[in-house]
């Protein structure tokens, strides 16, 4: 059983968001968060290869969640 019936059948919502960003404002995101006190540096490059990997959501994907609550 997946975990997202599981957790239907506690009589919970399942949510999947996704946000859209483009690639220079996730640059622009991790460089201002670099210069924190206290914050793990995420290089360019670390930061392009997990680009890569992500595959946004097809709309049959999206499909099998609840849809978002707004509150």
């Amino acid at each position: 059983m997946a975990c997202g019936q599981r957790v239907r059948g506690l009589g919970a919502a399942v949510e999947l968001r996704y946000l859209p960003v483009p690639v220079h404002e996730l640059h622009r995101r991790g460089a201002r968060r670099n210069k924190e006190a206290g914050s793990v540096a995420l290089t360019a490059e670390v930061l392009d290869a997990c680009v890569r990997l992500l595959d946004a959501p097809t709309e049959s994907e999206l499909a099998r969640f609840d849809p978002p609550v707004i509150a």
